[in-house]
């Protein structure tokens, strides 16, 4: 079995964890992923987030340095620290575009396996991943020692990346994933997962230890060649960066022996969550059956291939900051019942439209207008609704269990028997929100102004430390 993008491989053993604050790329990878049956893909744009999502312990992580280098640091560091990261020794691709690649060296001195080039297309990010999982390959950072040894064999000829001088390095037998190249025409990546790195702009502020692959040194105008450690290898003080533990592989139907402890954990608790959110969408229906609800098909929700074509052209126009593509537009269409889960429609207008009993678990819908809109039932399950225009928008008996509301304006919503439990309530706007018999007690990020905002009382449960104020 093959993982080579063109035909996926058992991706549905692959857990992914992607960093970018460039909601366009993030949304690249969900949809290209999604699209390839992925087992687990998890993305944030907030480096804190790091360590709950290392909890799953990924396959690989992805972290993007185009829009924030700073805090795309900062999200590597958690993921390498020993003292506190579920994985330190997790696969790490680094995104970067021209200018972002000035930080390579140090990215490199805390431990990556790849490089990912922007821009970037489908199939070469999915092969460029698919190499980097099965042969993770830690990337050495460029060091330059003074003096050399007399040892030292004789200097092999330079080629150019963009005019920045490397030396040949030795690598591994090609891949037959391929992936992107960084190097220029003088030499490219075989795959696997290596990556040739230019060297460093001295601009980082980082100092390295001088890499000695066989006992000698480097000039002060030379670039260390790669040096491939063995598997398994530990890090020490003076040694060159060791390759990441390598998961078992994906072109296997079944797990390696040797791999099953460290992969038995997180299958009981993927399977325990399959099992809790079934007894979760029982309990929800069950709530539904009582209110008395009927679900329906709207008038206006389209055909399969109609609603395909429209999240497409809607995906290109994000990707090209409206330059291409077009902005969905559903503003005041009947889509009740519509089946939108795990789409792209972040920006998309849905004002005064109706979405009851929608299916949106796992939609991207930041920043999306949907003001006096009716979700009023809708499975809006683990839903991105980050900065969405929200007000007024009935939501009683929605399911929003998980789904990201930061710094959405719900101002006037409607949210009364709506099922909460993990909604991230960080920043968002409640200004006479309806919040009366609704159990809030197990949302994230809430605070006290934002209940002193909002319509609440005796019904209204609030997470341990909350209340409601009474007027006097």
């Amino acid at each position: 079995m093959t993982h080579d993008g063109s035909s996926a491989g058992n991706w549905a053993k692959t857990r992914l964890v992607v960093f970018s604050q460039d909601d366009s790329f993030r949304f690249l990878a969900r949809t290209t992923f999604r699209q390839l049956a992925i087992g687990t893909l998890l993305s944030t744009s907030v480096a804190a987030d790091a360590n709950p999502l290392l909890a799953m312990k990924p396959d690989l992580v992805m972290i993007d340095f185009e829009v924030d280098v700073e805090e795309a640091f900062a999200f590597l560091n958690r993921v390498r620290s020993s003292d506190s990261s579920p994985c330190p020794d997790v696969p790490v691709a680094m995104v970067a575009n021209d200018r972002a690649l000035a930080h390579l060296e140090r990215a490199c001195v805390l431990g990556i396996e790849g490089v990912i080039r922007k821009p970037v297309s489908v199939q070469e990010m999915t092969q460029r991943v698919a190499a980097i999982i099965r042969h993770p390959m830690r990337m050495p950072s460029m060091a330059k020692q003074a003096p050399a040894a007399p040892e030292r064999k004789a200097a092999a000829p330079t080629a150019s990346v963009r005019g920045t001088p490397f030396r040949p390095v030795a690598r591994p037998a090609p891949n037959t994933a391929g992936g992107i190249s960084f190097a220029g025409s003088g030499g490219g990546s075989g795959g696997g997962g290596t990556t040739v790195a230019s060297r460093p702009s001295g601009s980082g502020g980082i100092e390295t230890a001088p890499v000695r692959p066989s006992g000698g040194g480097f000039g002060a105008d030379e670039v260390a060649p790669l040096a491939l450690a063995k598997p398994g290898a530990r890090l020490g003080d003076d040694d060159l960066l060791a390759p990441a533990k390598a998961p078992a592989r994906l072109d296997d139907d079944d797990l390696a022996p040797a791999a099953a402890p460290k992969k038995s954990a997180p299958i009981e608790v993927k399977s325990a969550a399959k099992a809790a959110n079934k007894t979760s969408t029982a309990e929800w229906e069950k709530e539904l059956a009582e209110a008395g609800h009927a679900g329906r098909t709207g008038a206006d929700v389209p055909a399969e291939d109609a609603t395909a074509i429209i999240v497409a052209e809607h995906g290109k126009w994000l990707q090209t900051n409206g330059a291409g593509g077009s902005r969905a537009n559903f503003d005041g269409k009947d889509l009740a019942g519509a089946d939108l889960a795990g789409t792209v429609l972040a920006g998309a207008g849905f004002r005064r439209a109706d979405l009851s009993d929608a299916a949106l678990a796992e939609a991207r819908l930041d920043g999306a207008d949907l003001r006096f809109a009716s979700l009023s039932a809708a499975d809006c399950r683990g839903a991105a609704m980050g900065v969405a225009q929200m007000r007024h928008a009935d939501l009683r008996l929605a399911n929003l269990e998980g789904a990201n509301l930061r710094g959405a304006d719900l101002s006037g919503a409607k949210l009364r028997g709506a099922r909460l439990t993990g909604a991230d309530f960080n920043g968002a706007t409640l200004v006479e929100t309806d919040l009366r018999e609704t159990d809030l007690s197990g949302v994230e990020n809430l605070k006290q102004a934002q209940v002193d905002k909002a319509l609440a009382d005796d019904t209204t449960r609030l997470p341990v430390g909350l209340w409601v104020r009474r007027a006097e």
